[in-house]
C-alpha cells in the first residue's frame, strides 16, 4: 500500500498505525508528491472482521492524501479526508466487477462511535 501526500507549502509530519506500533516521518516539498510505502500488514484483505489497521496521519500544514493498494488482480484507492471535514452521511460507489461483491472499508474516529450502513 502506498500513501501519496502533497501540499501547497513545504511541510513535514508522521504517518502511523497506533494499533500496530508503527510510525514513520515524512517531508513534503511544496507542490510535489511524497510517496510513503506502508508495510504489507497495513493492507486489509478480506471482510466481515475488525482489525487494528487504522492509519493516522498528522502534519504541520494542510496536506492532501490519497492511498492506493494492489492485491492480486484488484486495485483500490481512497481519498483521505481530515477529521474536521467529516460529516455524518456518505455515499460509497463501487464498480460492477465480475464475480466480486461490492465492498467498502470504514473506520470510526473514536471508541464508542457507531457505524450504520443502509
Amino acid at each position: 500500500m502506498v500513501v501519496m501526500i502533497t501540499s501547497r507549502v513545504d511541510t513535514k509530519g508522521s504517518i502511523g498505525m497506533p494499533g500496530r506500533n508503527y510510525s514513520q516521518a515524512f517531508a513534503v516539498e511544496a507542490n510535489e508528491v511524497t510517496l510513503v510505502q506502508l508495510p504489507s500488514y497495513a493492507e486489509t484483505v478480506g471482510s466481515e472482521f475488525i482489525n487494528r489497521n487504522a492509519i493516522h496521519i498528522s502534519s504541520e500544514a494542510d496536506v492532501s492524501v490519497y492511498m492506493h493498494q494492489y492485491f492480486g488482480m484488484r486495485s483500490e484507492a481512497s481519498v483521505v479526508l481530515p477529521s474536521r471535514s467529516l460529516g455524518n452521511a456518505y455515499y460509497v460507489n463501487n464498480s460492477n466487477a465480475v464475480a466480486q461483491e461490492k465492498m467498502a472499508n470504514s473506520c470510526a474516529l473514536s471508541d464508542g462511535l457507531g457505524l450504520f450502513f443502509t
